[in-house]
C-alpha cells in the first residue's frame, strides 16, 4: 500500500513466509512503480473520464457510454435503464428489479433474498430446477447445491479471486454475491464494475464528496471497501457519509455501526404488519434513506448539539444527519441496555433522524412539533417490530399487545409515550431536530 490508498503487490509475503508456495488465483502482480499522479495503472490504458480500457481478462479492450457504464466487453453488449441498472445482455439475459440493487428475476429464473442476501435461484430454463445458497459473512458465495445434481464449493481472496475446489452449476453470483460476467470477468457491482485480477474498481468513484479528508484512503477513486475488504462490502444506494469527528478506525466503526442500524430497522420492518400504517411509515423512512454510496442524504458522526443542557443523540438538518454514538453509548450504559436492545436502540435512532431527512428550518417547523411526532412514530414502530421493550424513552411496551387486545388502546398509549417524549421533564434527555 502506498499514501495515495493504491493496492501495489498481492501475494505471498516470502520474506515472513518462505515456505509458502503463494496463491495462483490471487497473485502475481506489482504496481509498485506503476502508479500515476490520478492513482491510474500505467500499465493499462484509460480514457478521458479515467474509465480502464484493457482489463486483464478475456474481455480484451472494453467501450464506455457517455454516462461511464461499461457498453461492451469481450464481443459482449449491454444496456440500462433509466435508473442506471443494467437489464440486458447481448447474450439474451435481461434482468427485472425490485426495490433493490439486485434483479429479482432474470429470463432463465427468479432470485429469492433474505436479509438483503441471495439464498436461492429458480430456474425454468432449460429446464426447472432449484440453486441454494450458502454464503459468508460478506456474502461471498462458498457453497451451491443444485437440485439439478450440481454442486459448488469454493472460497474467495480478500479482493474477490475465486478459488475453487468443486465446480459442477452454472453460478454466477460470486464475489460478495455480484455477478461475475464470464465475457470480462468482471464483477457487476451496479454503480461500477470491479476487477478481481486488479483488486479495483474499473471506474472512479463519481461521488466526489465521499471522499472523507480524516480518511487518506477514501481519496483513491479506484480503491475497493478503502483496502479493508476482509470486513467491509460495497453495496450502491442513496446515502453516503460525510464528517466525522473521531479517528480513522474510530470513523470507519461508526460507519459499519450506522451500516449496522440500517439492517437492524429492515429486521424490525419484517416484523410489522406489511398492510398496517405502522410498516408503511418505517418503510417510507428506509426508502428515504435507501442503501449506500449513491444521493444526497449526508451521515455525519459527532456532537449533534445539546437540548437542555444535555447531549443530543441526533440531529438532522434538510438531507444531513449527524449522530452522536457517544451520547448514544452513554445513554445505553444508563439504562443498562444488553446488547441486542443496544442494537434496537441504534436501528430506533437511525429511524428517528431518518424521518426528519427532507425537513429542515421554514414556517411549518413553526406549526407545532409534527416533525418530531413522525420521527418518535418511526422510532416506537422499529422497537415493535424488533419486539424490544423501550426502556429510554417507553416509545413501545411489549405488554401492550398482552394487556391491551384492541388497536385503538395501543394507539392510545403509543400516543401518550410520543408526546412525553417531546414534552419531556427538563433533566430528561432527549433526541432533537432542530428544525
Amino acid at each position: 500500500m502506498m499514501a495515495g490508498g493504491n493496492l501495489l503487490k498481492l501475494g505471498a509475503n516470502t520474506t515472513t513466509q518462505s515456505a509458502y508456495i503463494g496463491c495462483t488465483q490471487e497473485s502475481g502482480f506489482d504496481y509498485t512503480n506503476s502508479i500515476s499522479a490520478k492513482n491510474q495503472l500505467t500499465v493499462f490504458s484509460y480514457d478521458a473520464a479515467g474509465n480502464v480500457l484493457n482489463p486483464p481478462g478475456p474481455g480484451g479492450t472494453v467501450t464506455y457510454d457517455a454516462e461511464n457504464r461499461l457498453l461492451s466487453a469481450g464481443g459482449v453488449t449491454y444496456q440500462y435503464d433509466g435508473d442506471g441498472k443494467r437489464v440486458y445482455k447481448s447474450t439474451g439475459a435481461t434482468y427485472w428489479y425490485g426495490a433493490g440493487s439486485e434483479p429479482l428475476l432474470d429470463n432463465i429464473g427468479y432470485t429469492y433474498f433474505f436479509n438483503g442476501m441471495r439464498v436461492a435461484r429458480e430456474y425454468w430454463s432449460p429446464q426447472h430446477w432449484y440453486d441454494h445458497y450458502a454464503l459468508d459473512h460478506l456474502g461471498n458465495t462458498r457453497y451451491v447445491y443444485s437440485n439439478s445434481g450440481g454442486s459448488d464449493v469454493s472460497d474467495f481472496y480478500p479482493f474477490g479471486r475465486e478459488r475453487v475446489y468443486q465446480s459442477h452449476s452454472s453460478n454466477q453470483y460470486k464475489f460478495t454475491g455480484k455477478e461475475r460476467d464470464s465475457e470480462s470477468g468482471l464483477d457487476y457491482f451496479g454503480a461500477r464494475y470491479f476487477g478481481s485480477t486488479m483488486g479495483r474498481f474499473m471506474s472512479p468513484d463519481p461521488l466526489l464528496n465521499s471522499g472523507q479528508p480524516w480518511n487518506p484512503q477514501s481519496w483513491n477513486r479506484y480503491a475497493y471497501t478503502e483496502n479493508n475488504p476482509l470486513r467491509y462490502t460495497d453495496p450502491t444506494g442513496l446515502y453516503k457519509f460525510g464528517d466525522c469527528s473521531g479517528t480513522a478506525e474510530q470513523c470507519l466503526a461508526q460507519e459499519q455501526r450506522f451500516r449496522d442500524s440500517i439492517a437492524k430497522a429492515q429486521e424490525a420492518l419484517k416484523g410489522l404488519d406489511p398492510n398496517s400504517k405502522e410498516a408503511k411509515a418505517l418503510q417510507k423512512t428506509l426508502d428515504k434513506l435507501g442503501d449506500e454510496d449513491e444521493g444526497n442524504i449526508k451521515i455525519n458522526f459527532g456532537d449533534a448539539g445539546k437540548t437542555n443542557g444535555l447531549a443530543n443523540l441526533g440531529r438532522t438538518l434538510g438531507n444531513n444527519i449527524t449522530i452522536n454514538y457517544d451520547a448514544v453509548d452513554r445513554e445505553a450504559k444508563n439504562w443498562n441496555l444488553n446488547a441486542s436492545e443496544s442494537a434496537a436502540h441504534d436501528a430506533g435512532v437511525t429511524a428517528h433522524e431518518g424521518a426528519h431527512v427532507g425537513g429542515g428550518k421554514g414556517p411549518f417547523a413553526l406549526l407545532g412539533m409534527h416533525g418530531e411526532h413522525a420521527a418518535y412514530f418511526a422510532e416506537s414502530v422499529t422497537y415493535q417490530g424488533l419486539h424490544n421493550t423501550d426502556k429510554v424513552y417507553k416509545l413501545w411496551n411489549e405488554s401492550w399487545l398482552t394487556v391491551d387486545q384492541d388497536r385503538l388502546s395501543i394507539e392510545t398509549r403509543r400516543e401518550n409515550a410520543i408526546q412525553s417524549a417531546i414534552h419531556p421533564p427538563r433533566q430528561q434527555q432527549k433526541q432533537e431536530n432542530p428544525q
